[in-house]
This record gives C-alpha cells, sequence and structure tokens, in this order.
C-alpha cells in the first residue's frame, strides 16, 4: 500500500526536479555567456529556487483536486448505481401491481405475485407463500380473525429454491417459528436465518446460503388471509421491506378483489338462472292457467247442462235420466281428479307431500284401478286385463299415493288408446338389484298411439303434454305423471317410459319389497 503511494508522489518529485535542473541549466548558461556579476548570479539563483517552489505547490495542489475529482466521480457512480437499483425495484413493483389489478382469479393469482416478485428482484432468492384454505375455496366467511391463525396453513405458491420442501415450510404448523415472526405485532419480521434456524433446530438451513427472512402477514380487515416469507442470500435494505410490504398489502386487496369478482359472477349467474326460471314459470303459469280454466269448464258445461236437462224435462225415460245421471257422475269424477292433482301439485311444490309407507298389496290396487275404469273401457271396446303372478310379494309404500300413481297412469293409456285397442296393468317380481335390494316392477302397457323419442324426456315434467294424442292433444292439465314421478321417487323407486310411434306405450316403475325395508328399519 506504501509503495503504491509512492508510486503515485513520484510524478510530482520528478516533474519538480526537472523545473530545477531547467532552471540550474539555465543559470549556469547564462553565467558562462554574459559573465554575469554576484547580484545578477544570486537574482538567477533566487529566481529558480522560486519558480521551483510554485511549480512544487501548483503540482500538489492538481494532485489534491485531482483525488477529489475522483472520489467525486466515484461517489456519483455509486448514487447512480443506487438510484439505477431503486429505479428497478419500484419498476419490477409497479409491474407486479399492474399484474396483480389485472388478474382477476384466485387461483392464478398467489403464483403470479411469488414469481413475478422472484423473477423482477435480484434480492430475492425464494418466496413462499401460505394461505388459509378458505381463501383457495373462496369461502371467506370462515377466515380466522386477529393475531395468529387456529389452523394449519396451505403452501399456495412458491418460486425459487424449495430447500427439498422441508416441513416446516410445505405445511408450517400454527406455531411454526417462521409464522411466528410473519405474526408479531408489526407484522414484518427482519432476521439473520442461520442463527435463528440454529436455535430453532432447522439443520437444513444452516446448509443452504440463505442469510436473512423477512416475513409478511396477509390481511384484510380484520380477516387473516395466510403469510409471505421471502428468503435472500444477502441482507435486505429497510427500503426494500418497506416496498416489500407495500406490494403484499397489494396482493391481499387483489385477493379480495378477486373474490369480490367472484361473488359477483356467482351471484349474477344465480341472478340469469332466477330469472329464466321465473320466464319459464310464468309461461308454464299461462299455460297452466289456460289448460286448466279449458279443462275445467268443460265437465262443469256437461253437468250444467245435463243437470238442466233432468230438472226441465219431465218426460224423460228412466234409460235417459241413468244416462244423463252416469255422465255427470263422470264428469264430476274428472273435475274431482283435475283438482285432486292440483292439489297434491301444491304439496309437492311445498315439501308437504307426506308418505305413510306399509306392506301393501298391489294385486288388491290394480284390481280396484281397473274396476274404476271398466265402464269406459266396456263402451270403448278397450281390452283391460290385469297380470298378476302369485307369490308377488307386497311393496313397501303408501297405499293411497300408490293408487293415485296407478290411476294416473291407467287413465293416461285411456287417452291415448284408440277405441278397440289394449291395456294391460301387469306386476314382476325384480331381481336384486344394487347391494341386494329387492323391487317389485309394475307396468302399464299400452296399443296406442306412442311417443317420439324426443318428448319421452320430458312426458314426466310439469306442465307438459305430448304431441299427437287422439285429438291434437290429449285432454288433461299436463301435471298427472308429474306428480307419479314424484310419488314414485319419493318412496324409493324409479319411473320411465319405453315407446316407439306406432307402436304402442310401456310406462313402469318400480317399488321396494316390504320384507326388506321393514328388516332396514
Amino acid at each position: 500500500m506504501a509503495g503504491g503511494a509512492r508510486a503515485r508522489r513520484l510524478p510530482k518529485s520528478v516533474s519538480v526536479g526537472i523545473i530545477l535542473a531547467v532552471n540550474i541549466i539555465l543559470v549556469g548558461l547564462v553565467w558562462h555567456l554574459r559573465q554575469l556579476n554576484s547580484v545578477l548570479l544570486g537574482f538567477s539563483v533566487a529566481w529558480v529556487l522560486l519558480v521551483t517552489l510554485f511549480a512544487g505547490e501548483i503540482i500538489t495542489r492538481a494532485e489534491r483536486l485531482d483525488r477529489i475529482v475522483k472520489s467525486r466521480t466515484k461517489a456519483l457512480e455509486e448514487a447512480n448505481s443506487h438510484l439505477s437499483a431503486v429505479l428497478g425495484q419500484l419498476r419490477a413493483f409497479h409491474l407486479i401491481s399492474y399484474e396483480m389489478n389485472q388478474e382477476l382469479e384466485i387461483e392464478q393469482i398467489p403464483k403470479t405475485f411469488v414469481h413475478r416478485l422472484e423473477s423482477e428482484l435480484a434480492q430475492v432468492d425464494s418466496i413462499w407463500l401460505w394461505l388459509d384454505r378458505a381463501v383457495l375455496q373462496a369461502g371467506w366467511d370462515d377466515l380466522p380473525k386477529g393475531g395468529e391463525p387456529n389452523r394449519p396453513l396451505e403452501l399456495a405458491a412458491l418460486a425459487g429454491e424449495d430447500f427439498g420442501m422441508p416441513p416446516e415450510l410445505a405445511s408450517p404448523a400454527t406455531g411454526a417459528p417462521l409464522l411466528k415472526l410473519c405474526f408479531g405485532d408489526e407484522g414484518v419480521a427482519v432476521v439473520d436465518l442461520q442463527r435463528e434456524a440454529r436455535r430453532w433446530g432447522w439443520p437444513g438451513f444452516s446448509r443452504t446460503d440463505m442469510r436473512s427472512f423477512v416475513g409478511f402477514s396477509l390481511r384484510v380487515g380484520e380477516s387473516l388471509l395466510g403469510a409471505l416469507g421471502i428468503f435472500s442470500k444477502e441482507s435486505m435494505s429497510a427500503e426494500l421491506v418497506r416496498q416489500l410490504q407495500l406490494s403484499v398489502n397489494q396482493l391481499a386487496i387483489a385477493l379480495e378483489k378477486a373474490r369480490l369478482m367472484r361473488r359477483m359472477r356467482e351471484r349474477a349467474a344465480e341472478l340469469a338462472a332466477l330469472n329464466e326460471e321465473l320466464r319459464e314459470l310464468d309461461t308454464m303459469k299461462d299455460w297452466f292457467v289456460s289448460a286448466v280454466s279449458h279443462e275445467l269448464r268443460t265437465p262443469l258445461t256437461s253437468i250444467r247442462s245435463f243437470s238442466e236437462i233432468l230438472e226441465t224435462y219431465d218426460d224423460l225415460g228412466p234409460e235417459e235420466r241413468r244416462e244423463f245421471a252416469g255422465i255427470i257422475r263422470q264428469e264430476s269424477e274428472r273435475l274431482s281428479e283435475m283438482i285432486s292433482n292440483v292439489l297434491d301439485l301444491a304439496k309437492i311444490a311445498n315439501g308437504e307431500l307426506k308418505l305413510n309407507p306399509e306392506a301393501i298389496d298391489l294385486r288388491g290396487l290394480a284390481e280396484e284401478c281397473c274396476r274404476l275404469f271398466s265402464h269406459e273401457a266396456d263402451e270403448r271396446g278397450i281390452q283391460l286385463r290385469t297380470i298378476i303372478p302369485k307369490g308377488t310379494p307386497p311393496a313397501w309404500a303408501d297405499a293411497s299415493n300408490v293408487s293415485r300413481v296407478l290411476h294416473n297412469l291407467v287413465g293416461n293409456a285411456f287417452k291415448f288408446t284408440e277405441d278397440g285397442g289394449k291395456i294391460e296393468l301387469s306386476v314382476e317380481p325384480g331381481e336384486p338389484v344394487a347391494a341386494g335390494r329387492r323391487f317389485v316392477t309394475i307396468l302399464v302397457s299400452v296399443s296406442g298411439i306412442g311417443i317420439a323419442l324426443e318428448d319421452q324426456e320430458r312426458v314426466f315434467e310439469r306442465f307438459t303434454q305430448v304431441e299427437g294424442g287422439l285429438t291434437d292433444k290429449a285432454p288433461g292439465t299436463g301435471i298427472g305423471l308429474a306428480i307419479c314421478r314424484e310419488i314414485v321417487e319419493k318412496s324409493g323407486g324409479d319411473i320411465w317410459v319405453r315407446s316407439a310411434p306406432g307402436e304402442g306405450s310401456v310406462f313402469g316403475f318400480t317399488l321396494p319389497v316390504a320384507d326388506q325395508e321393514k328388516e332396514e328399519s
């Protein structure tokens, strides 16, 4: 170091020596050529000394000025380098902030944030983001409140070195040291990682180059979202830590905004679905009111007309009176059935349909149903019969509601069967199905006009009638089969239709066997 200093002083000595030598030579020449007197010679020597000293002072000040210039230049270069670094950090934080504002998916925000932070900031060598599972599931109503989490956090995103995924980082417990640092009173912790890792008993960190750790807690109001940990191989400046804190706050705000946007989208979808459902219900209501008013008017008109005939004309014979009275009875039964269906549909819609299951004899119910339709079958020449094998097990269901299903299915069969056709009501003991359970199968076979494949998907929907009945539309309100489906499914069975245009139809449903239901109950 001394040799270097002397090397730097050498130019000054050489310069002064050269000046002195030049002046002595000039004095010697004057003495030799001019033979000056002693006064002139003294003046010349004094002049030489003065010029030499003045030249040395000039050189000394020039060197001092050079050192000052170099020192100032170095300081300016360091300041410029620092400003460039700060500018780069600000540019990086601005980019991160912009991307956070653009990203609206909760699942993507953590990954975008940590990868961008690790790639843009040279001081960040590894970054870990832990979130509460409620944040990842967008169910923020379940977020913990207060200072520290009350359950383990989940690793949501990682960038940089993973240290071999140590358990204390992959799924930190609520009392883990790193989390305690993140959730301190100030919310920011900067520690000497090597020293603290030895104290915590984490030997894995002593084998890494990481020197410092900065931890932040993520909060929105009183809700605790999670924590962010940053590892670095160098010390982090206070200014960088402050910038990181601002960026972490932006991350929390971005997560909150994404949650609100998701909730808005879900709510908009729900409102759109409800609006569509309301439109459908409004259309159904208009159709239903029109259909019911028409269907109610028809039997009421018949009842009133034939009642007036019986009341007005005393000369009617017994046969005519019995015929008219029979028409009034049939129309009254038809009217009663429609009213019962409407009332049952209202009960189903309100969740008030209650079943009282018991062991029921399907043979008796089937024969009673066919007896009720025997008069219409005789008038129209329709062959109506029941096929129930001996030994058919009893079903476990509500007897009155099963009767309603049979009545609706057979009544529907009469609507779609031409005069002289065939209707068959049969029962088949079912084979064991899932979990060894047994069901009985009830079938209503019709030799009518059949149902198109595209209509089979919706025959059991409410307010639905199939095109192409015996008239343009078979009479009815379109709710009978919907009621059948509700009753059968609530009884634990299934209902279906198999049909082809011009080849008739088979409506079937299943009910659980009584003995096994008793055992299970």
